[in-house]
């Protein structure tokens, strides 16, 4: 967010992080540690505090699935203890668009989607000992066919996966 935009924003609860490049691989550190979960980084230049962040971060790719079946329920995945889209990392060779629908065929068992459009982008780190991973996530409006009952994938530690209103 840029520094006018975080005037009008709802930022109760998250943590905010001025840019400054001199300290910003350190701010990345802290983040990773702290207790907080929700930060919000104020930025006068995107570009350049992404190149920062993709410099201290390992990218890794994903990509999943916004989809909606027929009568207008949205699918929704359990992971964790956590409501969550189906979506999963990119395997060598495929494009996101491939990945997005076989990750909800696999964490769901749904076979008949398709793709509408790509609907955009989410970035987020985590640590993976001893890396900081950056994943983005390539994300699709998806229309699925099948009316069943979703299947979740629990060797992917899925503990639901349900069609659900909005």
């Amino acid at each position: 967010a840029g520094p006018e935009e975080y005037q009008t924003m709802q930022t109760s609860g998250l943590v905010r992080i001025d840019d400054n490049p001199a300290t910003f691989s350190e701010i990345i550190q802290w983040m990773l540690v702290a207790p907080s979960k929700d930060y919000i980084c104020i930025t006068t230049d995107v570009n350049r505090s992404f190149e920062i962040l993709k410099s201290v971060c390992r990218p890794i790719e994903a990509a999943g699935g916004v989809v909606f079946n027929k009568t207008g329920k949205l699918l929704m995945i359990k992971r964790l203890g956590y409501w969550d889209l189906p979506k999963g990392k990119v395997d060598p060779g495929e494009t996101v668009d491939f990945t997005a629908i076989r990750e909800v065929k696999e964490e769901c068992g749904m076979s008949n989607c398709k793709i509408i459009k790509p609907v955009g982008k989410t970035y987020h780190i985590y640590q993976q000992y001893p890396e900081k991973m950056l994943k983005t996530c390539h994300w699709f409006l998806m229309e699925c066919e099948d009316l069943q009952d979703p299947v979740p994938q629990i060797e992917e530690h899925i503990e639901q996966a349900i069609w659900c209103d909005i």
